[in-house]
């Protein structure tokens, strides 16, 4: 059976059809089930398909599909894989927001803890002070 592109060829197929599915299942395939590569051709009637162009005689389904089946499939699998990918971005998105709180909490807390240092510095100094004030005013009442 020749589906080339003249119309010569007596071969009808019904409406919709589909011998093989190939290796994507749905779509506009790329190989048959037998490894051999798909042609676009034309149908008595003018109608395109996908066919097998492979000449092997295994008694095997090999791939024919209707181009325009083949289309609309495709379509709808690319709308299908837009809608997951649309719903990926929602989700780096939100963990992006949740990236970008976590970043302000870390500033925060970097931030608090800069001031309890500070604060515990002044502590450390202002005791040290005191402790040497201390120190001379006890070593200035023994010396009198």
């Amino acid at each position: 059976m020749d589906y080339s592109n003249n119309n010569d060829s007596s071969i009808s197929y019904p409406a919709t059809f589909r011998s093989y599915l190939g290796y994507r299942r749905v779509g506009i395939p790329e190989k048959c089930r037998c490894g051999c590569d798909v042609a676009l051709r034309s149908s008595h009637d003018g109608k395109k398909l996908y066919v097998c162009t492979g000449n092997t005689m295994d008694g095997e389904p090999h791939l024919r599909t209707w181009w325009d089946e083949a289309v609309v499939e495709e379509l709808a699998e690319l709308k299908d894989d837009l809608a997951d990918l649309d719903t990926q971005l929602i989700y780096i998105k939100q963990e992006g927001q949740r990236i970008d709180q976590l970043a302000s909490e870390i500033e925060r807390l970097k931030e608090s803890a800069r001031k309890r240092e500070a604060k515990s510095a002044f502590h450390f100094k202002l005791a040290v002070a005191c402790g040497l004030l201390e120190s001379l005013m006890a070593l200035t009442a023994s010396l009198r």
